[in-house]
Parts: C-alpha cells; structure tokens; sequence
C-alpha cells in the first residue's frame, strides 16, 4: 500500500503486513502485537545518530526558528497546523529554551493559538546532539514540578547551501527524536520531530527526511506520521477568531478569541 498522509501520498516506499490465512489479524494477535510494540525500548543514541552529518556540531548554529514539517507528536491534536519551534541556548550555555507553537482549529472558524515554552539541558561537547528536555527539564517554574525531562536526541542534520542563504541558518533541515522509558526499560512514550528551516521545502525533501529517519533505524510506524500544514503565511489568513454566527448581521469578526482566558476577547466590526 501507499503511504498516506492528510491527502498527501508517498510512492517512496511499501508497507505490507502478513495476515493469517482466512486475510485479516485476529483480536488475540493484534493483542500480542500491540503489548510486543508498547514494550519496546528506546534506541542507544551511539547507534541511530548520523556521525557524519553531526561532526562537529555546533550548537549556537541551531538556534533559531524551525518549521515542524513531518511529526507524530502523540500530544498535539490532529487539528492543529503551522507547527513551529523556536530554539534559543540560555546565558549560562548550559541550558536552553525551546518554544513551540501552532494554530488549532477544533471548529472550521476558531482558531486557538497554542504555545508551550520548555526547558532543556544541551549535549556535552563529545555528544552535543544527546539533549534532554521537557517541560520541567531546566528546572524552571511551576512546570518543572510536574514533569520530568525526556531524552532529546538530535539524529541527522542538513547543511543545503541554497537554504542557508535564503534563510541565514548554517543547518537547515534536522530530524529530532524524543524518548523516554519507564523503571522496567520499557518505552512509554516517543515522538519523532523533522525540521526544516523553510515552512514549505516540498514534499520531495519531506519524503526524503521520513526515509532517513527510518535508514538511521529509528523505531516508528511511516503511516503514523503527520504533516501539518505549513504555509509562509501561518496561520490561515481566510480563517476569523469567532464562532460562525457569532457577529450579527452586517457585522464581521474583528479579531480576538471567545472565552479564552488571557486573549483579548473576539469583537464584531462593521463590514
């Protein structure tokens, strides 16, 4: 079969499952199979990074703004699109911030702008792309009390000169793999992240970074992957803030939320 991502098709590679004789997976095997994957673990770094792109890494050239254009971040509803990471290493050097953010759309005309600044501990100089990271990772604020970091591990990235001289950025493309094992060694949960410096690299590129990170032995299913919409205009310009009918007639929303606390409220404006 092909794999298919929110109406986007890949010829790149197949994917076919062995079922048993009367053509479909039992609930017992299907059982067993789901138990087998929940009790995977997660990937000696040493084994699935690439030594060759990572050489010489250099971790302020990293900073900055990265467009998430293939994910299948478990957290984040289906619903949200424009996926973009802001990437900064803190004063002390030690430590960084990481901001991600997106655009949700639970209902055709709401948008719900979401952002989520996260703590984290940068690589040591022989390993700089063996990162943690999290909410709680730095230590910092109230969400450090409530979770614990997760092993960050930056896999492979890209150094395309045509990119960086539209951008600005030395590295321009990054596929990022987060994990993270209970006290048994079993791995409960994981997130694959692939970057680029360009909100649109095309689906040529996209496809092609999905094939590395499966090469580089990383554990995940390609169909699962989604590809959020991204566009150099996030978020969508056609879209309003306010509830279809929410203005009266000859009024159109002027721009705010509904009920959101610490957004300024949505407002009808004359047409």
């Amino acid at each position: 079969m092909q794999i298919r991502h929110q109406g986007v098709t890949s010829p790149k590679w197949e994917i076919t499952a062995v079922a048993p004789k009367h053509g479909s997976l039992s609930f017992p095997m299907l059982f067993v199979a789901s138990v087998a994957a929940a009790l995977t673990k997660c990937p000696n770094y040493l084994d699935v990074y690439d030594k060759q792109a990572l050489q010489g890494f250099n971790q302020l050239s990293y900073q900055g703004e990265w467009y998430a254009i293939a994910h299948n971040e478990p957290t984040e509803p289906k619903f949200c699109e424009c996926d973009k990471t802001t990437w900064i290493i803190d004063p002390s050097g030690d430590t960084f911030t990481n901001t991600l953010s997106a655009h949700c759309y639970p209902f055709k005309k709401v948008n719900f702008p979401f952002g989520l600044p996260q703590g984290g501990q940068v690589g040591n100089a022989s390993l700089p792309g063996l990162r943690t990271e999290g909410a709680g990772a730095s230590g910092k604020g109230f969400l450090s009390l409530l979770a614990s970091p997760i092993p960050n591990m930056l896999l492979y990235v890209e150094q395309e000169p045509e990119i960086q001289q539209k951008t600005g950025y030395q590295y321009t493309a990054a596929i990022v793999f987060s994990c993270k094992e209970n006290h048994l060694f079993q791995k409960v949960f994981s997130s694959l992240q692939i970057y680029s410096r360009l909100p649109e690299p095309g689906q040529d590129k996209i496809q092609q970074l999905i094939k590395k990170a499966l090469d580089l032995g990383i554990d995940f299913d390609p169909t699962q992957i989604k590809i959020p919409k991204q566009s150099a205009d996030c978020p969508r310009k056609t879209s309003t803030t306010c509830p279809t009918d929410f203005c009266p007639e000859g009024q159109v929303c002027g721009g705010g939320m509904v009920n959101v606390p610490g957004v300024p409220p949505a407002k009808c404006v004359p047409k």
